[in-house]
């Protein structure tokens, strides 16, 4: 999906479409329907708007669009108040060890299928999020952000 054809459905598919929408967003319903029209030329989704609208419905469409067609993958990184350093840093071993596994797993036969492809950058993404999360909790100790 495209990033035009991602803003289009992320209005028209939240409960009550652009005119539940388009009030939260601080404009009328027909020009948040103008905004995601692919056909309209004359109106254009702002990068602060396609922001919020995705902050208020929840749906990251249009941020998933725009990885796809840039060549990113995306993993969303969880927020983390408190915890153990220890804990998560042995988590983050265990995913690292999950991510390199897949990779000798998939390499035993001298090649890579799509589907091994699929699953080591799924353990690749698992580890990233752990290794944020030990992250998190190590700058938490520092009081800064």
């Amino acid at each position: 999906m495209n990033v035009v054809d991602a803003a289009h459905a992320v209005v028209h598919d939240y409960p009550g479409g652009s005119i539940a929408l388009a009030p939260r967003l601080g404009m009328s319903a027909a020009i948040l329907r103008g905004k995601v029209n692919p056909s309209d030329i004359g109106h254009h989704l702002t990068i602060t708007e396609s922001v919020r609208m995705q902050a208020m419905t929840c749906d990251h469409r249009i941020l998933s669009a725009e990885a796809d067609e840039l060549g990113y993958m995306l993993t969303r990184i969880p927020q983390v108040a408190s915890g153990d350093i220890g804990m998560a840093a042995m988590r983050a071993i265990k995913e690292f060890g999950d991510f390199v596994g897949s990779v000798e797993e998939s390499l035993r036969d001298g090649k890579v299928t799509t589907n091994e492809l699929r699953r080591i950058e799924k353990e690749l993404l698992e580890a990233e999020a752990h290794i944020r999360i030990l992250h998190q909790l190590v700058v938490a100790r520092t009081g800064k952000k």
